[in-house]
């Protein structure tokens, strides 16, 4: 397969996400320039980001940067897969796609992955294990080498390791912070 061939089959979305200064508009349908202002709106909204153009006053034709508006990077990152839903590709690479993203949010952003993994071959890079639970196969690695795979229940019960970041995880869940 030449690069171009691999590039049109697969979508990448990375840990820190950039936009161009630009409208939201052409953020989105930079992946795929065929299609139209229709199915930007529907990428937007699969992405849950419709709030974020629902609030702006150009809508989806607001610029970015410096002559317009800047978002947050949960903000940017619900474009970002609004981007992976218009290119729609066979194959995702996600790479600690949720990494700036606070755990009230991780929700809203977890649903829309898993709408936008559907039907395709997705390899998610991840540390936040929650995000892990919806896979089909979870491969744990320590130090480049695999200590297990398989899908998280299985993991839970044979890979010592895994249950034990696991439930290390699910402590830090619980933290709160308080005014002393």
């Amino acid at each position: 397969m030449s690069e171009d061939d691999i590039f049109d089959k697969v979508c990448i979305v990375f840990q820190k996400q950039q936009l161009a200064k630009d409208s939201i508009f052409e953020n989105v349908h930079m992946y795929d320039r065929s299609k139209g202002e229709n199915d930007v709106i529907r990428a937007l909204e699969k992405a849950n980001a419709m709030d974020i153009v629902n609030n702006l006053d150009q809508g989806i034709y607001k610029i970015y940067g410096p002559e317009g508006t800047y978002f947050s990077g949960r903000e940017i990152q619900r474009i970002s897969l609004a981007r992976a839903f218009l290119k729609d590709s066979p194959i995702l690479l996600l790479d600690e796609a949720m990494a700036f993203v606070d755990a009230d949010n991780e929700m809203e952003i977890l649903e829309a992955i898993n709408r936008l993994k559907e039907n395709k071959t997705t390899i998610m890079i991840l540390h936040r294990l929650n995000s892990a639970k919806s896979f089909d196969e979870i491969i744990m690695m320590e130090d480049g080498r695999i200590i297990g795979s398989g899908p998280h229940d299985q993991l839970i019960s044979a890979c010592q390791e895994y249950r034990k970041l696991y439930e290390e995880y699910q402590q830090t869940v619980k933290w709160r912070v308080r005014n002393a």
